[in-house]
């Protein structure tokens, strides 16, 4: 049975966006120089780097003009000793899902595509030997036999064809003549704030960098019948949830259903850049929640200051970001952007950005609540300096008025003069005393 694969998985990868978008030609030349000892590794086939502003023409259905946002910094097709390696793994690792072997699995094509804000998607297509899954296995053990194989491929991935790139970046082997640089400050992220607790640049294997892996299936109408088929890859389930598509496919959350192999390499090309965006979404939503939590948590002002930059530059970043994802589905063709559509609705990404915009309001109201609970001690400091201010000011015109009206002086008014002859000094100053503690209380009384 063919199959095929598509895996996004998180990386310490997070350049300057705005920056580099604005000078692509020197971006694309400085991105060549820190991944091009990769491309020289035994694993990697072929290296292509999308970095630069080059024009494109849409000469055929076959072409597609990706806007800056959305290409892939580096793609990497691996090689054929790793598909080989990767291909015949045996099973035994996990013995209680079936107490029996795993399928044969066999690679037949694999690429890497890595994108810039911390994610990466591995694409490959496949073939599994029917005949060698176990005739106990459910749907459930046959999924997770597929995810667990995914995620052994890419764990160490990042460190072979992320991490070197990255190394290069931060020490600077590369040409950038603009400032600021390229790459973003080590565990500094604003909005994949998530990895500022990680080692850098190399990724700690025993942290998981899988996401999950979406299961594409080859099959023809023959197959789409057997019985076996129907039991173990949830066959009626697709049919009766997924979203049909006129060529004969089926599309589901975690798995879907193509007829033939173009359309299986269409279809990975398109979910690539559909989980590349629903991922960074994905991601947005647990940071944003982490944010506001932990605005519950903040107790003084430095901790909420720490806050703010956070939550704007994730504000902004959620719309544009799904600005991008309707720019990206304009700009193919053919049946990868009609691939995309169906992913874009399947995996619900207008609800996760109305979400997220929901939230939005959510933790600017608790922002601007905390902010003005961390702030009262200050304004209790400049209510008593002004307190204070007052007090001094009144003392200082009671004086200057009993010493005007004691000095005999041509002009004086007679009403005055006679008012604060017979008032005495003491007197005055507890009225006035009395009277600014029953406007404080008053004013007190009033804020609660």
């Amino acid at each position: 049975m063919r199959f095929g694969l598509s895996v996004p998985f998180r990386t310490l990868l997070n350049l300057e966006s705005e920056i580099v978008g604005v000078h692509r030609k020197d971006a694309e030349i400085a991105l060549r120089q820190a991944f091009e000892p990769i491309g020289d590794l035994e694993i990697v086939a072929s290296l292509q780097i999308f970095a630069g502003n080059a024009s494109a023409k849409l000469k055929t259905l076959s072409d597609d003009a990706l806007p800056w946002f959305s290409r892939p910094i580096a793609t990497m097709a691996l090689s054929d000793s790793w598909r080989e390696e990767k291909g015949a793994r045996k099973s035994g690792d996990e013995p209680d899902l079936s107490g029996s072997a795993e399928p044969s699995i066999a690679v037949s094509t694999a690429r890497i595509e890595v994108y810039d804000n911390t994610l990466a998607i591995l694409s490959l297509t496949g073939d599994i030997d029917v005949e060698t899954i176990p005739p106990d296995w459910t749907a459930d053990i046959f999924e997770r036999c597929l995810s667990e194989f995914a995620e052994g491929l890419i764990a160490p991935l990042n460190n072979l064809l992320v991490m070197p790139a990255i190394a290069r970046l931060e020490a600077r082997k590369v040409d950038w003549p603009h400032k600021p640089y390229l790459m973003r400050p080590r565990q500094k992220y604003q909005i994949f704030f998530d990895l500022n607790d990680h080692d850098f640049p190399r990724w700690d294997e025993s942290r998981s960098a899988f996401f999950w892996a979406h299961r594409i299936y080859q099959l023809d109408e023959d197959q789409r019948s057997e019985s076996d088929l129907t039991t173990l890859l949830r066959l009626n389930e697709i049919r009766t949830y997924g979203l049909h598509g006129k060529d004969g496919s089926m599309v589901y959350t975690g798995s879907s259903i193509v007829r033939d192999e173009a359309d299986l390499d269409a279809f990975l090309k398109a979910s690539s850049l559909a989980q590349y965006f629903y991922c960074i979404l994905d991601v947005l939503n647990d940071n944003q929640n982490e944010v506001y939590r932990a605005l519950s948590a903040a107790s003084t002002r430095r901790e909420v200051e720490r806050l703010i930059p956070r939550f704007h530059r994730m504000e902004n970043f959620v719309d544009y970001v799904f600005n991008e994802a309707r720019d990206a589905e304009i700009s193919l063709q053919g049946p990868r952007r009609r691939y995309f559509e169906t992913l874009f609705k399947t995996f619900g990404m207008d609800h996760l950005a109305d979400t997220l915009r929901s939230r939005d309001q959510l933790v600017r109201s608790r922002l601007d609540r905390k902010s003005f609970q961390v702030a009262k001690t200050d304004r209790r400091l400049l209510q008593f300096a002004l307190f204070v201010l007052g007090a001094t000011q009144v003392f200082n015109f009671v004086l200057d008025i009993f010493g005007y009206v004691k000095r005999p002086e041509p002009g004086q008014v007679p009403g005055l003069v006679d008012l604060f002859g017979w008032l005495d000094i003491n007197l005055t100053f507890n009225a006035i005393i009395l009277l600014v503690i029953l406007g404080a209380l008053y004013a007190s009384f009033r804020r609660n």
